[in-house]
């Protein structure tokens, strides 16, 4: 296993691929999720003479987003939405640039990497995020719904940006 896995670098590193390339968003968010987690199933050890004055008895407040969803619990409505925003934030990432040489196999070998991975983010992860959201509570999964939407929104922009720009041109 160990030579299979010193090969596998090595056609990564011969090919130019990096694997963990896609996962440094993913993986800048996993403390802030740890931290919902903890806030949300453990509670937070307040003081409550160091809150804000706006905030006169912190037992009373209270956690049902917009007067409809209990975010401090599991939400399978919050969680569905979660996974929607996900593909719809894989749906619009950028589509990797076509190759020039078609013939040269480091370059389909990449193409093809790229194809799976893009793949697996559009149709799996979806699924993956909605598990996870439902698991572990309604905040999570509202956390996801939203950054989520902010990144459709800027690749949007962007696109919008460039399109704009090309027409200038």
């Amino acid at each position: 296993k160990e030579e299979q896995a010193k090969q596998t670098f090595e056609l990564y590193k011969k090919h130019k691929v990096n694997p963990f390339s896609g996962c440094l968003l993913v993986a800048i968010q996993i403390p802030i999720i740890f931290a919902l987690y903890y806030v949300f199933f453990k509670g937070i050890n307040f003081e409550s003479g160091l809150l804000y004055s706006f905030i006169h008895i912190p037992e009373q407040v209270n956690m049902i987003f917009l007067g409809i969803l209990d975010i401090s619990k599991k939400s399978l409505v919050l969680a569905i939405l979660a996974g929607i925003s996900q593909y719809l934030q894989a749906h619009f990432m950028p589509k990797p640039a076509p190759s020039l040489n078609a013939g040269n196999s480091s370059k389909s070998f990449s193409e093809s990497f790229t194809k799976s991975m893009q793949m697996q983010m559009k149709y799996v992860f979806p699924f993956v995020v909605a598990f996870i959201a439902y698991s572990i509570s309604g905040a999570v999964a509202l956390y996801w719904i939203i950054s989520n939407l902010f990144m459709v929104g800027q690749q949007i922009y962007v696109r919008r940006e460039k399109d704009f720009k090309m027409v200038i041109k």
